[in-house]
């Protein structure tokens, strides 16, 4: 191996050389050569010395056993190397103790081991067993959460559908009402103004757009043209009057001869007729031109007419001719009779007509009114039942809301409290199973303390070499038994 060179080589040769007989010496000049220097250092060289002398050792120690035990096995011999830490010799201490103690540190080590790893696999899942639960509880909050709003806002969209089918009903029940009230109004208003016009008296009016009034009037006028122009032509024939009594003297005796009582109604019948036209005209009279005339009175005053004609017939059905009172004059007689009685007839047979389309146009009238009437009855009648029926519905329905209000606070407040509780347990269960496992980890640690310590018991039966060295002595052999202390080697 490489030897280091030491600083005394470079002084023995000095040494040697002061060594000798000491001689004159003559100074001669020597002719100046250059040199070259170089300062001395530390370094190795490969050069061997050979040496002659006792070796020792610089630094010896015992190496003894820690334990006590049976030798197991030598490892080195005498005058071999070795590094620190390589194992010299191991002993059996599978009968002591120490062997006892490690199984067991290690036994229960391995057993606690076991159960934290169940303790953390089973805390593991009973923590993922609360998680899951925690994390049911806040999707069953979201999904509680959506689905009452949907709730809620349909029985709102309920209501307000209501709430607007009601508004649109009272619009459309109010514009019934006043239409079928406007129509009723106009109803009775045309009503009374033909009553006004129609029922005692026949005045024209600017609403008697159908004519009929004034057409009446018109005919009432010439029926009594007619009727006054029939009573004088009756006077002529009977002679009644002193007014038309001179006309009838050539045939008065021969009228009726056959049957003077025909006669005699005849007259009577002339009377009649005569007083009626006068108190109809004295009622036309007193009004200041207003026609105030009863178209029924003039029909009568025309059926008394027509009845005073008949009976003048049936008086020149029973007269007697004579040369006063020839045929020729009697027939002409009837013919203007038959005549009179024609316009008559016609005439109240016009009135009747008017008559009766006075009484239907009455009766349209009132039938208007009371169909009219009837209507608004009818719209009202369907306005409070609609308005009643909606107002229902609207109360149900807004009681279904009010119910469903509450419905969703509930099951809002459930899930609420659910998931509180879940988070609390999540908590707890954490806290429990981690104060649980700390637990269990305290144990761990305190066996693997127990085993480490074992262990080390255990280690300190494989005697090592503290150091590098060689090996000087050894003073125990196979299968003897040493005690804790008792030398072994010496290094």
């Amino acid at each position: 191996m490489p030897k280091k060179t030491i600083a005394l080589a470079f002084f023995i040769p000095l040494l040697l050389s002061s060594c000798g007989s000491t001689t004159e010496t003559v100074k001669t000049e020597v002719a100046r050569k250059s040199v070259t220097t170089e300062t001395v250092k530390l370094d190795y060289f490969t050069e061997r010395v050979k040496l002659v002398g006792k070796v020792a050792p610089l630094k010896e120690t015992t190496v003894s056993a820690q334990v006590a035990g049976v030798v197991k096995s030598l490892n080195v011999n005498i005058g071999d190397n070795v590094k620190k830490g390589d194992i010299l010799a191991t002993l059996d201490f599978s009968t002591t103790a120490i062997n006892a103690n490690l199984n067991n540190a290690a036994n229960a080590y391995s057993n606690t081991l076991t159960t934290y790893d169940l303790a953390k696999e089973s805390t593991k899942n009973d923590l993922e067993n609360a998680r899951i639960a925690l994390e049911n509880a806040r999707i069953n909050k979201e999904n509680t959460y959506i689905s009452t709003e949907k709730q809620l806002l349909l029985a709102q969209t309920q209501l307000d559908n209501i709430l607007t089918q009601k508004g649109n009903t009272e619009k459309t029940t109010t514009l019934s009402v006043s239409l079928a009230t406007k129509t009723r109004d106009q109803a009775k208003t045309a009503l009374e103004n033909f009553e006004k016009t129609s029922k005692d008296t026949l005045t024209p009016t600017k609403g008697d757009t159908s004519g009929l009034l004034s057409n009446t009037q018109v005919s009432m006028e010439n029926a009594l043209i007619t009727i006054d122009s029939a009573i004088t032509q009756a006077d002529i024939i009977l002679g009644i009057t002193n007014l038309n009594k001179g006309f009838n003297d050539s045939y008065e005796t021969y009228l009726g001869a056959k049957n003077t009582t025909l006669k005699t109604l005849a007259e009577n019948n002339f009377h009649k007729v005569y007083n009626t036209y006068h108190v109809v005209l004295d009622a036309k009279n007193t009004s200041n031109g207003a026609t105030n005339i009863r178209l029924a009175d003039i029909i009568t005053l025309l059926n008394e007419s027509i009845s005073l004609y008949d009976s003048i017939v049936s008086v020149f059905d029973n007269s007697i001719v004579s040369n006063q009172f020839p045929q020729t004059s009697l027939d002409a007689l009837k013919a203007t009779i038959s005549a009179k009685q024609s316009v008559l007839t016609q005439t109240n047979s016009s009135l009747v007509a008017l008559s009766n389309s006075i009484i239907t146009t009455r009766t349209q009238l009132e039938t208007a009114l009371t169909i009219a009437e009837t209507s608004l009855q009818n719209a009202i009648a369907g306005s409070i039942s609609s308005l009643d029926g909606i107002t229902g519905t609207e109360t149900l329905t807004r009681t279904q809301l009010e119910n469903t209000i509450a419905t969703v606070k509930n099951a809002r407040d459930n899930v609420d409290n659910a998931l509180k509780i879940a988070e609390s347990q999540y908590t707890s269960t954490q806290a429990k199973l981690q104060s649980q496992l700390t637990g269990v980890k305290s144990q761990l640690d305190a066996s693997k303390g127990q085993k480490d310590l074992a262990g080390i018991q255990a280690e300190n039966g494989l005697i090592r070499a503290p150091f590098d060295g060689v090996i000087l002595t050894k003073t125990v052999e196979l299968g003897t038994l040493i005690n804790p202390g008792t030398p072994v080697f010496t290094l």
